[in-house]
C-alpha cells in the first residue's frame, strides 16, 4: 500500500517535470494562454480583453499550443 502511494507520487512529479519542460520550451505566447484557460480557469474573452487581441486569435493559439504540448509530449 505504502509502495503504491510513493510509486503514484513519483509518477506525478514525472508528469509535472515533464509539463513544466514543455512549456517552458514553447513560445511565451502560447504557454501563458494555456495555462491562463487551463490551469487558472481565465475563460477566453477575458484573455482577448486583457491582451486587447481578438477572441479568435486567442482560440488560434490555445489550438497551437495543445499542438505544441503533444508534441513536446510525446517526443
Amino acid at each position: 500500500m505504502e509502495c503504491d502511494r510513493t510509486a503514484a507520487t513519483l509518477e506525478r512529479s514525472e508528469y509535472r517535470l515533464r509539463l513544466a519542460r514543455a512549456l517552458a520550451e514553447m513560445p511565451a505566447v502560447y504557454s501563458q494562454v494555456l495555462l491562463d484557460h487551463f490551469a487558472y480557469r481565465h475563460p477566453v474573452k477575458r484573455i482577448a480583453r486583457r491582451d486587447s487581441i481578438p477572441v479568435g486569435t486567442v482560440l488560434s493559439r490555445i489550438f497551437t499550443a495543445k499542438r505544441l504540448l503533444r508534441a513536446a509530449w510525446e517526443a
